[in-house]
């Protein structure tokens, strides 16, 4: 897998409205950037010109793996196990455009925090839960645990429990 750096992801706006709720919460964190992260499955058979015509796609350059200081980076990602929306159409776009080794394409968002103390545990989710829609998304800790989303995830029978479905 191999990762792609983006634009920015949120808005000043976005931006300043996150952090105007940690200031109200009295937690003592500055979010000093978020920007999208692009994910890559299986796409060693492009060549160079192809790389770069994936990169203009997704106005994006290579990752460096080295960011700029912070004390907290955070990986928010589609949920683990599903396909998203978005991946679907961009997998078919780059697909259109002759890209056809890339077998699929997830975008994230990587926030990079500045602490004036460690965080709680009750602080980070408090966080977290400002960041991601737990429904579709997953806020991961390490940029390594990205390695999931591209793991498939057998189906699980469904059973029938006097009237009620569990799965």
């Amino acid at each position: 897998m191999r990762q792609l750096a983006g634009g920015s992801a949120l808005s000043p706006f976005r931006l300043e409205k996150i952090q105007a709720a940690i200031n109200a919460a009295g937690v003592r964190a500055r979010l000093l950037d978020a920007r999208y992260l692009y994910f890559l499955k299986d796409d060693e058979g492009l060549s160079e010109a192809q790389r770069s015509g994936l990169r203009t796609l997704l106005n994006a350059d290579e990752a460096s793996g080295e960011s700029e200081h912070s004390d907290v980076t955070w990986y928010c990602v589609p949920r683990l196990g599903t396909i998203s929306p978005w991946s679907s159409k961009a997998t078919e776009i780059a697909h259109l455009c002759g890209l056809t080794a890339v077998a699929r394409i997830e975008r994230g968002i990587v926030y990079r925090w500045l602490l004036d103390q460690p965080l709680s545990d009750a602080e980070r989710t408090w966080i977290k839960g400002l960041i991601h829609d737990r429904m579709v998304e997953t806020v991961l800790d390490d940029l390594s645990q990205t390695k999931q989303l591209f793991e498939e995830v057998p189906p699980r029978a469904l059973t029938e429990e006097i009237g009620r479905a569990h799965v």
